[in-house]
């Protein structure tokens, strides 16, 4: 039986072609991983390994697995089998019950799309506070009540970040055993380094009142500086490819112009977002000047309707991942049971893991997007310190999503240097299936709690894209408009569509919640007139909605350039009309404004919600 494979996967046991990376071990036995060939080895293999390998049609086949015994106990490989065989099955599974339409002219014509992603690959974002009573910095303040504000993306504000650093290096120079000295280092190399998007906030937290000038001074302030969370260059690279890949492949060659000259990109205010769009954009477009393309709207980074239920549903799973029992708190599948275990027993082995990364991470090792070691053991060690509170005995498990975004980002950026020491593979493991469960269940534990937290953040983009897919109903010039935002924003706009209880939507529950967003992540309406049904008909415009998880595969990357694989773009519905979608957007805008109505009165302070 010949077992089809995307890229050929092979062991020898000695050869200067061989794919195998050996670790000696305690035990004195070999252990060997199987890695991706390289481009260049790929040919003598192909020549050599004739008896092993069958080529046709540029697809490869696995036809021996002699020499595969290393593998019997390797839960990477059977995890990878497992999950090769899930993806074939489901797409075996969409492409049975929901073909993708095509472009037929006369017959079934494509009248544009929407398209809702999230950013691609970034930096972690980091925060460091300092409390702090040292005059020159308290000399900021111009207004004793206000905070202070500065971005280094703000020529305005370049200088006043210049006079931080200064007082960040006095500060050292006179008092470097300080408690808070390690705190201000970081903060004078962060502020050195110029990381792309860094900020400053100063807040007054203690006042003193001058009575012989009547003067209300800050005594004490608490500085907040933040950076990180911006687009790496593989993010960069990726979000143009899939950019050009959409407009080579996604489009039909007759309508390749006009859907390119009526495309409108819209981005949240986030930097990195506008990146994504940008890069985006410039692949779509095939252009490199798009300064005047992307248009920001607020809709797609407003969060703070839903804040309040979020913290709510936080609490829960705080109380339910340090439980023995946690079925009795959050309806979790057996699947899932079994992937996270003991939640409390996998926290304390993944805070044990860290502490061995901490340890072993290379000090001569070299680091992407402008980190040296020292920014990468400090980034490590704030979240090993962050995650468990030795007073209370307790993990915190919202830093959870955080261990999985580090691991993941090391693994494929930094691999060679803080793995120097350690295996990648069980700590990301273990976070990946805690990750897995945590974050979707931050937005709604329960079925109507995700469909509450999604209308309050996401009701409003929602209703966007149903004015889109109505406009482009009504007019024959073809349009597709892009939207760019968080993960948020994907995971409540997801929620809603499975959620609704619209009888129409209901096969759209093939966008499990227990899939990861990873970046790049994309949700695709696409608007399809059939031409044989008469006008007037609501048959007539058909909504076809396609879905990508984005990349996958972070240990699987072995290129110098980091780029990861992309998920392929599934049908999930095929036949939906526009009023099919109304449904769905009506119950939302009801939900919400009940929700809305409830909060004012609760409470004077009404729900903040984007307009």
């Amino acid at each position: 039986m010949l077992n089809r494979v995307n890229r050929p996967w092979w062991m020898a046991e000695s050869s200067e072609m061989a794919m195998a990376k050996k670790l000696d071990n305690p035990s004195n036995s070999t252990t060997k991983r199987c890695l991706l060939p390289t481009r260049s080895s790929k040919h003598s293999i192909n020549a050599s390994a004739d008896s092993t390998f069958s080529k046709k049609d540029r697809t490869y086949y696995v036809c021996d697995v002699n020499g595969w015994s290393f593998v019997k106990k390797s839960v990477e490989f059977y995890s990878q089998c497992a999950r090769l065989l899930r993806e074939m099955f489901l797409t075996a599974m969409h492409l049975n019950g929901f073909s993708l339409s095509k472009h037929v002219p006369g017959v079934m014509e494509l009248r544009g799309l929407v398209a809702v992603f999230r950013h691609a690959d970034r930096t972690p974002k980091q925060k460091l506070k300092i409390k702090t009573k040292n005059q020159d910095i308290l000399q900021f303040f111009k207004s004793s009540r206000k905070e202070v504000k500065l971005k280094n993306d703000n020529p305005k504000q370049q200088a006043e970040l210049g006079k931080l650093l200064e007082i960040s290096r006095k500060i050292l120079e006179s008092n470097p055993d300080s408690e808070e000295a390690q705190k201000i280092s970081l903060l004078q190399k962060v502020l050195q380094e110029g990381f792309d998007g860094t900020k400053v906030q100063i807040k007054p937290l203690e006042w003193i009142f001058q009575d012989e000038i009547q003067v209300e001074k800050v005594s004490k302030a608490l500085l907040v500086c933040k950076w990180g969370g911006v687009l790496t260059h593989t993010g960069t690279a990726q979000s143009r490819w899939l950019g050009d890949r959409f407009s080579s492949f996604f489009l039909p060659n007759e309508l390749k112009n006009e859907l390119r000259n009526g495309a409108e990109f819209f981005s949240n205010s986030e930097r990195r977002v506008k990146r994504t769009a940008e890069e985006f954009a410039k692949g779509f477009l095939g252009k490199d000047d798009v300064s005047n393309v992307i248009k920001e709207d607020e809709v797609l980074g407003d969060t703070a309707a839903g804040k309040e239920l979020m913290e709510k549903t936080k609490e829960e799973l705080q109380k339910a991942m340090h439980s023995s029992k946690l079925k009795e708190y959050v309806d979790v599948s057996a699947e899932g049971l079994k992937r996270i275990g003991d939640p409390l027993k996998t926290m304390k082995e993944i805070y044990k893991l860290m502490s061995e990364v901490i340890q072993g991470i290379d000090d001569h090792g070299t680091f992407c997007e402008k980190e040296d070691v020292t920014l990468v053991k400090q980034r490590w060690q704030r979240l090993y310190d962050n995650f468990y509170n030795t007073e209370t005995n307790m993990f915190d498990t919202t830093k959870i999503p955080d261990v999985f975004d580090y691991v993941t980002y090391d693994v494929i950026h930094n691999r060679n240097s803080v793995f120097a020491n350690s295996d990648q593979h069980p700590l990301y493991q273990k976070a990946e299936a805690l990750a897995r469960f945590v974050v979707p269940e931050e937005y709604g534990i329960q079925y109507s709690e995700k469909f509450d937290i999604g209308s309050l953040i996401c009701g409003n983009l929602l209703e966007k894209v149903f004015a889109d897919l109505s406009e482009i109903c009504q007019t024959k010039s073809p349009k597709a408009r892009f939207y760019f935002s968080s993960e948020s924003h994907l995971h409540t706009l997801r929620n809603l569509l499975v959620h609704s209880n619209v009888s129409q939507f209901l096969s759209l529950t093939l966008l499990d919640t227990s899939w990861e967003l990873n970046y790049l992540t994309n949700l695709v309406f696409k608007v399809f007139e059939n031409i044989t049904v008469p006008e007037g008909n609501p048959s007539r415009f058909k909504i076809e909605v396609s879905f990508s998880s984005g990349t996958t595969d972070p240990l699987g990357i072995v290129n110098r350039v980091h780029t990861q694989r992309m998920k392929a773009m599934i049908c999930i519905n095929n036949n939906l009309t526009l009023p099919d979608f109304s449904k769905i957007v009506s119950r939302a805008h009801e939900r919400r404004e009940q929700l809305i109505l409830e909060s004012q009165l609760k409470s004077p302070t009404p729900v903040r919600v984007s307009q």
